[in-house]
């Protein structure tokens, strides 16, 4: 396998770390965190809750859970890529998975997904959401990606090293796509698997939650950064062009999406004035 070593079949142990990244969560974190505390197996080493900065009492709900796998880190308020980040600097287990504050996984999780990855050779493996997969399970590379991102970050389950050899794992800076943009970095460096299988519940904004100025700046700098990383590889000399190239026309396309699913619909002037949070990046 590509970056990494090989891959090990699920032993009995704990061997997953969970990155959960919160700003202002009291009202979804207990829901999100027992459902990692519910996964079947023994797979959960421990939870990694990273308190960006809330202003209200979401460290206290955490605490009053009183668990021993859950590891609270409080942080000043830096957005969302510098809290996962920070929380996989954490992580000391051989998996990592992550898992947004509102969002939930169904109790065989970790097992399917660890399956799935022993099976298949798969240093990075992501699944459907919300009862809807967007195909077959099969493997997945940089190239199916560029295509679109067919990845919803709490279904996300990585390798730890993979993730150290893109480290910062998300681009700090960036507000839109920077999850995208690592998972991109990834199935680059190792195998990927998409599992058709349902694995969590994951809430989508109706709305965006940014300007498009905003949107259009960081799917300018993903691209570029990607680009320079995929140089940075060794050999492929044709790949290091024709992979920037696809993830342009990808991108081009997921600007139309968007513009199709709220210009369309009128919603453009609420989009044009919302601020973006700096916590969240669905």
């Amino acid at each position: 396998m590509r970056g990494g070593d090989a891959l090990q079949a699920p032993s009995g142990e704990a061997c997953v770390d969970v990155v959960v990244p919160v700003f202002n969560g009291r009202a979804t974190i207990v829901q999100a965190l027992a459902s990692v505390l519910a996964q079947q197996g023994p797979w959960l080493n421990q939870i990694i809750v990273v308190d960006d900065g809330s202003t209200d009492d979401t460290a206290q709900v955490v605490q009053a859970m009183n668990s021993p796998r859950i590891q609270l880190v409080r942080t000043a308020n830096q957005g969302v890529a510098c809290a996962r980040n920070l929380g996989i600097s954490h992580a000391h287990a051989p998996w990592v998975a992550f898992l947004d504050a509102d969002d939930w996984w169904e109790q065989d999780k970790l097992t399917r997904q660890l399956r799935a990855a022993t099976e298949n050779d798969a240093g990075f493996v992501c699944a459907a959401v919300n009862q809807r997969p967007v195909f077959a399970s099969r493997r997945i590379s940089a190239w199916t990606l560029c295509q679109g991102n067919c990845v919803a970050t709490s279904s996300v389950l990585v390798r730890r090293d993979v993730l150290l050899q893109i480290a910062p794992a998300f681009q700090t800076g960036m507000r839109f796509a920077e999850d995208y943009l690592a998972w991109l970095k990834c199935v680059t460096l190792t195998r990927g698997y998409y599992l058709d299988a349902n694995v969590a519940t994951y809430i989508l904004s109706a709305t965006p939650r940014y300007p498009w100025g905003l949107i259009l700046h960081n799917l300018l700098r993903m691209n570029l950064v990607f680009a320079g990383f995929v140089w940075q590889q060794k050999g492929g000399g044709l790949k290091k062009i024709a992979l920037p190239l696809a993830l342009l026309g990808g991108s081009l396309l997921s600007v139309l999406s968007i513009a199709r699913r709220f210009f369309w619909r009128g919603e453009m002037s609420r989009v044009a004035h919302s601020r973006p949070n700096r916590n969240r990046c669905k």
